[in-house]
């Protein structure tokens, strides 16, 4: 957030030398207070301060300038030393406006003291302002406030402002202030609300998931002498999108068609997009077309909605044709977008047509930004095309510079190949151009250093890392150390301590763990006799698609922990056979036998495995995150896969029809998938509770592409989840674990 703290002296210092001056005058008969401020010449704050000051033209100075100190130096300058200029509301109404758009908050209240005290006519306009800002800066507190205070300046608060502070109530999911200011509306405030105050209700009642509270005020609009129109009838649509009831939604739908309205482009988008939430793309396709025929053009919107519908469905090819449609009428799509469908071409393998669709966004003047860029160059690095990459990256570099992530997606895909000089080219070229490495550059070149079997130079960029105040993760050092004992340089693993203990930089614990166990690893394997007798065979009863069978392979790679697979064919009831039912009575899987203990349910075995295997633990040290895992994981294995099993979701489908079953399933993962988004957003990044890769991503990550690839779950809405997804994605021992990697798979 914007703090200036050197913008609050700036009021005190032009208040107190008038009130210096004052003083003198006073005190002295001989010079008035005129003569006085004459005899001194104070700089003006810019050159060349205009000798005729209007308010126009003061309002015009501090809207274009681009320095917010100077803009309230100049605002001051004006108002304190310019010879017979007072400020007015509109001079007033400028510099907040400024001020509170970019975030500088602190000044405002000493504005708004000396406005209230000047006795200006003020206007609306001016609060309207500053609560729409509050709003947008998640400050709703304030907003109240603001709204609170507009009858101290002697105007009278109207609906255009009682609208706008419960927008910023909405946007900061202050559901129940907005009912409790609509109720109180002409009680407390003297305001009449109209149907935008009712339409703005209707939103926050949707959103709080209480549509049928909606629906009561929709049918008491009338009786409060207001006509509900289409955008009323819209957002209660909405809600039961946001529901995954499209029966409800489309019975909504009917009833404008009924009242002889012509829905807009919205309505029809907000229909399409339930049903390709949950994965009805043919419904939302003749939605579409119903809304050509009908004449109405889709918008921006509208074509996202769709293009993101068919990524899911794996119809890049169409998508590529909705994005061109799109340029055609003129619509930028989003950077966002963009990167989706992409990303959707790459999966299916279309790099080239990846490729096509950079050169004709290049072709419609729509410049793909950096978003773009990396997605594209770290699709061509993932097919082994780095050369091509650096060419996509020479030609970007035309249009502009190329940002943080830009480069370090190309210096891993470098690194990844064995291009080292290439990779050392563009590290120099990102230091000259004064874009600073961050801790993932230095982390992929000691990686790559370390793959190609150049450990010591690996040592070298950790020392320049800790210099530069970038944080290394336990990996760094686990590869790192692992390549010096590879390459027998293991007198340098001591080293590598030394280098850790002696900088300035606070190193998390579960860095100093795997450095330190690293250490007496390498250090016991050098002065300890090998011990030659077999370790102990660990057994996995699995199932290919079972997602509680998958958590458990994941964990089991992240411990290096080798085991016999034995399928259990759930499909073919292998699991009622009576040998089975000897391991586990509840006929489950996946099951786990270690010598002569037998352990079923996923989350037990996690645990067990935890306690007997501690290398590479699941479950870090500091208990704040231990307790964040531990119930991440308890969401996933409680609250939400039950919930889709298929016996259960069968039980569905025979009571309720297949469309219910999908919109069960929906309702109950999208509930975990909430609570999941809450519980890790601020302590994730790029896995579950940080660096390391724990029981929450675990259990997670399976869960996630189960959720997407079998019931089109949208994961957009839950931006945290889909960065630990992805992050497990690129992990090895996920992509072992993979249910089409398992030797039943298909069977």
């Amino acid at each position: 957030m914007f703090r200036h703290r050197q913008l609050q002296p700036i009021c005190r210092v032009a208040a107190a030398t008038h009130g210096i001056l004052h003083s003198i005058t006073t005190v002295s008969s001989i010079e008035t207070e005129s003569q006085l401020l004459n005899s001194y010449t104070v700089t003006p704050p810019i050159k060349p301060w205009p000798q005729k000051l209007t308010h126009k033209r003061l309002c015009s100075i501090i809207t274009h300038q681009q320095n917010l100190d100077l803009a309230l130096q100049i605002f001051h300058y004006a108002g304190n030393y310019h010879p017979n200029f007072h400020h007015s509301y509109d001079t007033y109404h400028s510099i907040i406006h400024k001020l509170s758009r970019l975030r500088a908050f602190d000044p405002i209240a000493s504005l708004l003291n000396e406005l209230r005290n000047s006795r200006i006519k003020c206007g609306e306009n001016l609060f309207i302002t500053l609560i729409r800002n509050y709003g947008i800066a998640s400050r709703p507190k304030e907003a109240i406030k603001i709204f609170l205070r507009i009858n101290d300046f002697g105007v009278k608060r109207s609906v255009r402002s009682l609208n706008t502070l419960l927008n910023a109530l909405v946007q900061n999911k202050k559901y129940d202030s907005v009912y409790f200011m609509f109720k109180n509306s002409q009680k407390r405030f003297e305001i009449v609300p109209n149907v935008f105050t009712c339409n703005i209700l209707l939103k926050a009642l949707c959103k709080k998931d209480d549509v049928e509270g909606a629906v009561k005020v929709l049918d008491e609009m009338p009786g409060m002498g207001m006509v509900p129109n289409v955008v009323s009838y819209t957002t209660i649509m909405g809600g039961y999108v946001d529901r995954g009831d499209m029966v409800g939604a489309k019975g909504v739908f009917y009833q404008i068609l009924d009242r002889g309205w012509l829905p807009d482009a919205t309505t029809y988008t907000v229909l399409m997009d339930g049903f390709c939430k949950l994965g009805q793309f043919v419904d939302a396709t003749k939605v579409m077309d119903e809304m050509e025929e009908n004449g109405v053009e889709p918008n921006d919107v509208t074509y996202s909605v769709m293009i993101e519908a068919l990524c899911k469905e794996k119809k890049s090819g169409e998508a590529v044709n909705m994005v061109r449609d799109m340029l055609d009428k003129k619509y930028i799509p989003s950077s966002a977008l963009c990167c989706r469908v992409i990303d959707a071409l790459c999966r299916e393998g279309k790099v080239e047509e990846a490729c096509e669709l950079w050169k004709m966004l290049l072709l419609k003047n729509c410049t793909p930004d950096n978003a773009i860029s990396s997605t594209l160059i770290h699709w061509l690095c993932k097919e082994g095309k780095v050369w091509e990459a650096r060419k996509l990256f020479d030609e970007f570099d035309r249009g502009s510079i190329p940002s943080v992530l830009t480069y370090n997606t190309l210096i891993a895909g470098m690194c990844d190949s064995g291009e080292l000089c290439e990779a050392g080219r563009l590290w120099d070229d990102m230091v000259e151009r004064g874009c600073p490495p961050n801790s993932f550059t230095y982390n992929m070149l000691i990686k790559g250093f370390c793959k190609a079997g150049h450990a010591k130079e690996g040592v070298r960029v950790l020392e320049e890392m800790l210099d530069r105040g970038c944080s290394p993760n336990e990996s760094t050092y686990s590869v790192l150390i692992e390549a010096l004992c590879d390459s027998g340089c293991e007198a340098d693993i001591s080293n590598v301590l030394d280098i850790a203990a002696s900088c300035k930089l606070e190193i998390n614990y579960d860095s100093w763990r795997v450095l330190v166990e690293k250490f007496v690893t390498s250090h016991a394997n050098r002065h300890s006799p090998v011990d030659s007798s077999p370790a102990p065979k660990l057994v996995l009863y699995s199932y290919w698609q079972s997602s509680c069978s998958w958590r458990v392979r994941f964990g089991l790679n992240l411990k290096g922990l080798s085991y016999e697979y034995r399928a259990v064919n759930l499909a073919k009831g292998e699991q009622f056979t009576s040998e089975f039912g000897k391991l586990n009575p509840l006929r489950y899987v996946p099951v786990l036998v270690d010598g002569d203990v037998v352990v079923s349910d996923s989350y037990a075995i996690l645990l067990c495995l935890e306690e007997k295997y501690p290398q590479k633990p699941l479950l870090p040290a500091d208990p704040r995150l231990r307790a964040i895992n531990l119930q991440a994981a308890s969401i996933v294995s409680s609250s939400i896969q039950p919930l889709h099993m298929l016996s259960l979701l069968k039980y569905v489908e025979e009571k309720m029809g297949p469309e219910e079953q999908q919109a069960w399933a929906h309702v109950h993962i999208e509930k975990g998938f909430l609570a999941l988004e809450k519980l890790l957003k601020d302590c994730a990044g790029p896995y579950a509770t940080g660096e390391g890769v724990y029981m929450a991503d675990v259990f997670l990550a399976p869960q996630i592409a189960l959720a997407t690839k079998r019931f089109n779950v949208d994961m957009s809405k839950f931006p945290t989840l889909r960065m630990v997804y992805e992050s497990c994605n690129a992990l090895p021992e996920f992509q072992a674990s993979l249910p089409d990697r398992q030797p039943d798979a298909m069977q």
